[in-house]
């Protein structure tokens, strides 16, 4: 039975993001707009917010959802 719980728990986490690790995204706020990969999500139980970790060649970083597009905002790049 504890199994099952912990099963439960998991599939919960799960469904609380928006985005799967695999997914190629987009930062709003990128001038340039480069193609980024999820790499990793943490979820904190506290506030239930969830914060993902980009990758763009070596470097990571962390953003929430409001920040991040599943598609290139090619007007936003035209204006830089």
């Amino acid at each position: 039975m504890g199994y099952f719980r912990n099963s439960v728990k998991i599939n919960k986490k799960r469904q609380m993001t928006d985005f799967e690790i695999g997914d190629y995204v987009y930062l709003k706020t990128d001038v340039e707009q480069y193609k980024r990969i999820v790499t990793g999500y943490t979820i904190r139980d506290s506030s239930e917010k969830v914060v993902y970790l980009l990758s763009l060649g070596t470097e990571e970083t962390s953003h929430y959802k409001c920040e991040i597009s599943t598609e290139e905002d090619t007007l936003f790049k035209l204006l830089k």
